[in-house]
């Protein structure tokens, strides 16, 4: 067993094997993401659809730019108002 502390220094007991699984035992596949030209009630069926809260935002060929959250898209929304 090894032990891990969060940043709020409370200690999590978690056994070495669940340490040492690849992420691919665990990632959601296959891989969602937008493009900057995504409109946003576009990105909003996407996070509501598959009940997630961040996607990658990449190029046309892939290349990440960077990450979207559901929180980043409601500022956006409030914004707007």
């Amino acid at each position: 067993m090894d032990l891990l502390r969060d940043s709020l220094d409370s200690a999590l007991i978690i056994p070495r094997e669940l340490l040492e699984r690849p992420v691919a035992a665990i990632m959601t596949a296959p891989a969602v993401s937008v493009t900057e030209e995504t409109p946003l009630g576009e990105l909003a069926a996407v996070f509501g659809n598959r009940r997630i809260n961040r996607l990658p935002v990449v190029t046309n060929d892939g290349a990440v730019l960077g990450i979207i959250t559901r929180s980043d898209m409601i500022a956006a929304i409030s914004d707007l108002r």
